[in-house]
């Protein structure tokens, strides 16, 4: 890895790493992409309302074009996780070019439909005291709670931190009675498994004590949201799922604790104290290490398993074949149903977080599977 001496700031811009950024801080303060240093590393850190004031002002006036298209971007996701979706969605609208490759046109174009849906619904808001509240870990570890509806219905909701938005099946949305929104658009999964899904929004739902207002979902067909029984993927019978909250919602409840014997608890922390945790525009993630080298992985809890990507074997380096690296397939289940990928298995993989030890015996390695565009290494369900 390199050393904070050997990191320019544009190095450290293109990587939107807060680490990264800090360790340039003082050549990145006496150079002109200073405030963009300053805003890449509030977003990161989830201080949004700073990053977003930031980079509004510099793309009004931007003193260098060469940083200009990541930096939208960059402002985009910021304000889709603030919950102002339709704004995000003007922001790819304005970046669809023809000069772009046609994958990359069509790919922001759905983003802003895909956010530009909820252009015309309230300012979502979550109001969570701080407490203690119950929850369930299902038959494949994933945590659930229990959310009631103003018409007096219930539904149990998976908490998926690698969710980008919330999701509801077709039933649960007409039972709950949220307002339907006319339009569709392709979703894929981390799989690469693609479905037409549908938009509505929660006028009202709640937790307990948590009051939860214009909440944005995803619909898919309750057959989306049923992941069959199979041999290959150890599921003794069919895994069904109605309601998925994502990342947004779950960012707004404040600082968070799943713990194994059935309960959340929220506290209230508005302090900006030391963290490993960190926000790549929608994912959340955590710094690791391998020996010296900074390993970054995505925190999905609605993973079941968790799995290294295709930036972990550059990094991995001289100790790769240490690992005693095996082909195999795997079949993984998700939204969509199931999908077989090829896979090296890797076996005592040790990364440290923080002063403990995450050992592994075995992980799945996925030579195709390009976490945050690379800049994420690998996942921890």
């Amino acid at each position: 890895s390199q050393s904070a001496q050997q990191y320019t700031p544009e190095e450290a811009l293109t990587s939107q790493n807060p680490f990264t950024i800090k360790e340039v801080n003082e050549v990145c303060g006496q150079s002109k992409l200073n405030l963009l240093c300053q805003a890449y590393q509030a977003a990161a850190l989830n201080h949004l309302p700073e990053a977003e004031d930031i980079l509004t002002n510099w793309l009004k006036n931007p003193t260098d074009p060469q940083w200009v298209s990541q930096t939208q971007t960059k402002l985009a996701s910021t304000l889709i996780l603030q919950g102002k979706l339709g704004l995000g969605a003007n922001i790819y609208t304005q970046m669809i070019s023809p000069k772009l490759p046609e994958s990359s046109r069509k790919s922001l174009q759905n983003a802003a439909t895909l956010f530009g849906a909820f252009k015309d619904v309230p300012l979502m808001q979550v109001i969570a005291p701080s407490g203690n509240y119950p929850i369930r870990w299902d038959e494949v570890n994933i945590p659930r709670i229990m959310l009631n509806s103003s018409n007096n219905q219930s539904v149990e909701a998976l908490i998926d931190t690698g969710a980008n938005l919330s999701t509801i099946s077709k039933s649960a949305a007409k039972r709950l009675g949220l307002k339907v929104i006319e339009g569709s658009v392709q979703i894929h999964d981390s799989g690469g498994l693609f479905t037409s899904s549908g938009f509505a929004y929660a006028p009202s739902l709640s937790i307990g004590d948590i009051k939860l207002s214009n909440i944005p979902f995803l619909i898919l067909d309750d057959q989306s949201m049923i992941v069959k029984k199979d041999k290959s993927i150890t599921l003794k019978k069919d895994y069904e799922m109605e309601m998925i909250l994502g990342l947004p919602v779950i960012m707004k409840l404040g600082r968070i604790e799943l713990h194994r014997d059935g309960h959340m608890i929220i506290s209230k922390d508005s302090s900006k104290s030391e963290t490993n945790l960190f926000l790549d525009h929608f994912e959340l993630a955590v710094r690791t290490n391998l020996e010296n080298t900074p390993i970054d992985l995505m925190v999905d809890t609605g993973a079941r398993s968790s799995y290294l990507g295709e930036g972990f074997k550059a990094l991995a380096g001289k100790t790769w074949d240490s690992y005693n690296p095996t082909s195999s397939t795997h079949t993984s289940g998700g939204v969509g149903g199931l999908v077989t990928s090829k896979i090296t298995n890797l076996r005592n993989v040790n990364l440290k977080l923080n002063q403990q030890n995450l050992n592994w015996k075995e992980i799945s390695f996925y030579p195709n599977r390009n976490v945050a565009q690379g800049r994420l290494h690998g996942v921890i369900g």
